[in-house]
């Protein structure tokens, strides 16, 4: 049964529209993330890790400031400096000195976390690519903006009505 056939959403004074658009929505991130979570299950770390893994992969120089890795995982800092503390224990990451502010510290993905983190990319993209097959290139291109778009919005929404 589909969202939008149950009662609920037609009590709702809302635009079919918007109510087809939560429903699928609802339906296609409950699939992303059951296919992601089976290909992080393939990393021996826990998942919370492996984020933080591939978080630094997609910085530049694949480090940051952990401030800003807890920020775009929606973490606290003080869960970020625990995973941080474990990663570099188990020779994932390395923490450095901050360039120009010898009061702050980087984390950084030495070459033990790359490789590690490289392998379940490689999960991530095959899955990705058999996905995607079939799709026409531009489109997919379109839907990719338009996707950035609604990312952006949500997270505006969400930054202006905290939980």
């Amino acid at each position: 049964m589909e969202l939008s056939e149950l009662g609920i959403w037609k009590e709702l004074d809302m635009e079919p529209w918007v109510r087809d658009s939560a429903s699928r929505w609802s339906a296609l991130t409950l699939r992303i993330a059951h296919l992601y979570m089976e290909i992080f299950a393939t990393s021996p770390l826990p998942r919370a890790e492996t984020e933080v893994l591939f978080a630094l992969l997609s910085k530049d120089g694949e480090r940051a400031e952990p401030s800003v890795v807890a920020r775009e995982l929606r973490m606290s800092k003080q869960g970020m400096t625990g995973l941080a503390d474990k990663l570099e224990g188990a020779g994932y990451v390395r923490r450095e000195a901050h360039p120009s502010d010898r009061r702050r510290k980087i984390v950084a993905l030495t070459p033990k976390g790359l490789e590690l983190v490289k392998q379940v990319a490689r999960g991530v993209l095959g899955r990705t690519a058999d996905i995607l097959s079939g799709f026409d290139r531009r489109r997919t291109e379109d839907t990719i903006a338009m996707m950035e778009r609604l990312c952006a919005k949500a997270e505006e929404w969400h930054d202006a009505n905290p939980a």
